[in-house]
């Protein structure tokens, strides 16, 4: 037993020792996994893909008007195409949204495009008809400016699945300027020639081409001011193109089958029925004729009877 006893201590101390570290290492391999853990949670929802929302994915920063800088004058417009589970409700829903945000429907073309058709013969004298086709509409909207982006969003919730959006900010403060200083030069210019047409000293013939040139400027000013009011109403409304479908629909329908016309013709047993209800209607026919000619028959009657006794009779002795 004395001989055993050191070799028992010191496995007892080994065992002890051991202990603690095993704890330790348990402890920190469970931390550790819960740090991973965590850190794969955490890494998830960092990079988890947002859910696609409509609103977002038809707006645009584009669409949004910034009065910050007042050195650019924007046109905005929109371009979507999109598919709706009923055009026809859509089409009303829009409507309604263009007319709150103070804009207008500018066209709007609602149609039933014929994609092809089934001819089935259902009975002898019926043929079905199976239509297939797709109803869309184009429309163009005009809308406050400022309110496209808010406009876009509300018709977002519309859309089953979106074909493509476009959307573009195109900058036309050097067209107004360029616009205004053809004004200017056409002002100008308009106010030499008249110089030359006033001056009594001027011969005729240039009189007359002032004059034609005169005319010429004045036309020039006037289409930039058109040019100009034109970009200011682009820049005051946007302008949004809208092509909605639906879902390829079908329609039955059930016609006389116009090919085949024996087979609205009645069967055998059916025609010798009408024709002994026919056979009847003339024998009835025929009796009230004769019943009309009562006469003739008895006069047929008495001459049938009397023709013989008249043949027997003796002629006169001469």
């Amino acid at each position: 037993m004395k001989k055993w006893f050191p070799a028992i201590f010191l496995c007892f101390v080994f065992i002890m020792s051991c202990g603690p570290a095993r704890e330790k290492k348990a402890e920190s391999s469970a931390s550790s996994g819960k740090s991973a853990d965590e850190m794969v949670v955490t890494t998830d929802t960092a990079f988890a893909p947002a859910p696609s929302e409509p609103a977002s994915a038809i707006s645009s920063s584009a669409a949004v008007e910034k009065g910050s800088d007042t050195s650019r004058s924007f046109i905005r417009t929109a371009e979507l195409k999109f598919r709706v589970p009923d055009v026809v409700k859509a089409t009303y829903k829009v409507e309604d949204i263009i007319r709150l945000n103070g804009g207008f429907v500018a066209y709007s073309n609602l149609t039933s495009d014929l994609n092809y058709e089934d001819n089935k013969s259902v009975t002898a004298d019926s043929t079905l008809i199976i239509t297939h086709f797709t109803i869309n509409n184009t429309m163009t909207l005009r809308v406050p400016n400022i309110l496209l982006d808010t406009t876009l969003k509300q018709i977002a919730p519309l859309i089953e699945f979106l074909d493509y959006r476009i959307i573009n900010a195109k900058d036309v403060a050097l067209d107004i300027l360029s616009n205004r200083l053809a004004q200017i030069r056409a002002q100008k210019h308009d106010q030499r020639l008249s110089k030359v047409v006033d001056n009594k000293d001027s011969k005729g013939a240039d009189v007359t081409s002032a004059a034609e040139s005169l005319l010429n400027s004045q036309e020039a000013a006037d289409q930039a001011l058109i040019s100009n009011l034109t970009l200011k109403d682009q820049i005051q409304f946007s302008t949004i193109s809208i092509l909605m479908y639906q879902r390829q629909s079908v329609k039955y329908s059930l016609v006389a089958n116009e090919k085949n016309i024996r087979s609205f013709e009645p069967g055998f047993f059916a025609r010798l029925w009408n024709a002994v209800q026919t056979g009847f209607d003339y024998l009835k026919d025929f009796i009230i004729f004769l019943f009309s000619i009562w006469w003739l028959i008895l006069l047929i009657i008495a001459i049938a009877l009397l023709y013989p006794r008249l043949r027997k009779r003796p002629p006169p002795v001469k």
